[in-house]
């Protein structure tokens, strides 16, 4: 059975047939393609291209198994960019949740980037409420959320972190705190009341 590399150097090969141009379509060196022909030689037992100094051509052994190679090699290249194609082309409807400004930033973000790739896709946005956040979600109003961690619901599956945003400490106006310089980590007295972290 030939190996993937060695049917693409040989058909390539014989369509340029220079080693060089070969190894630039194939993106490898030109002595790989040439050690990949020797390889494919020697376990086909002769030789299928006569070398000289500017060129190769097909040895009448090399043509005959060009022949037979070639329209499958063909058939599964078209196969493979059909299947990519189909794969970039995703269509249908996908209804997304958010809760919070910015996590709805961030999905609108994502949803304008969708749409430049995927033009048969059409997504609707929706805000939830904190008070039932999972209530679309389960009811299927939407067909994914996107919240703050920590989220531990048995019957919903959780995806990665898309976006990690630091904490923020929010005081009124005329708090003792407001206007002093926010500092990470904890004061004496902060350690002595709480282990929790004093921004």
């Amino acid at each position: 059975m030939l190996e993937r590399p060695e049917i693409e150097s040989f058909v390539v090969l014989a369509e340029e047939p220079r080693f060089g141009r070969t190894a630039e379509r194939l993106h490898v060196s030109r002595a790989r393609v040439s050690q990949t022909i020797r390889g494919l030689e020697r376990r086909v037992g002769a030789p299928l291209f006569e070398r000289t100094h500017r060129s190769v051509r097909l040895t009448p052994l090399g043509r005959r198994l060009h022949a037979e190679v070639e329209p499958g090699y063909r058939r599964i290249r078209a196969a493979l960019e059909r299947a990519r194609a189909e794969a970039r082309d995703v269509e249908g409807d996908l209804a997304v949740g958010y809760l919070g400004t910015a996590a709805g930033e961030f999905v609108l973000d994502v949803v304008r980037a969708l749409a430049g790739r995927h033009s048969g896709i059409e997504v609707r946005v929706h805000e939830t409420q904190s008070k039932d956040m999972f209530g679309p979600l389960r009811a299927g109003q939407v067909d994914m959320l996107v919240t703050q961690f920590p989220v531990a619901e048995g019957d919903l599956t959780r995806g990665p972190v898309v976006s990690r945003v630091p904490w923020v400490l929010a005081v009124a106006a005329n708090h003792p705190l407001a206007g002093r310089e926010a500092r990470w980590g904890r004061s004496r007295s902060a350690r002595r009341r709480s282990p929790s972290r004093a921004a």
